[in-house]
């Protein structure tokens, strides 16, 4: 595990994720530096993405105890523990987030480099 600059731990399993997600995206960091602040930033935009598709799925009349579990800063545990009992499906519903932010990141990372492309050839 490795502590962020959000004061979050990215977990080893996720830090795998995201450096994979970059490779196959075709980003390579210019340092260990831009690197870690790559991995922080989508470790972010992951979490967020996660906690709204939790979200989308969860019974309505739970959503505003597990809105006040996340700002609480319960446990991981805590919070795993209500998730699976809230929403049966709760693994499908992060293994579907997962699968979807990759789709959305190698997308957006395609788009930028023929935007990239793009101009570099009209200056050319």
């Amino acid at each position: 595990m490795r502590t962020n600059n959000h004061n979050n731990i990215i977990p080893s399993e996720i830090q795998d994720y995201l450096d994979s997600l970059l490779r196959e995206a075709g980003v390579e960091p210019l340092s260990k530096e831009i690197h870690q602040t790559m991995m922080e930033e989508l470790y972010v935009e992951l979490d967020r993405y996660t906690v709204t598709r939790i979200i989308e799925n969860m019974p309505l009349e739970y959503i505003e105890t597990f809105l006040k579990l996340q700002e609480a800063q319960n446990s991981a545990e805590e919070k795993e523990a209500f998730l699976i009992k809230h929403i049966p499906n709760i693994n499908q519903v992060y293994l579907d987030s997962f699968l979807e932010f990759k789709k959305m990141y190698i997308e957006s990372v395609r788009k930028a480099k023929d935007a990239t492309n793009k101009t570099q050839n009209i200056i050319s």
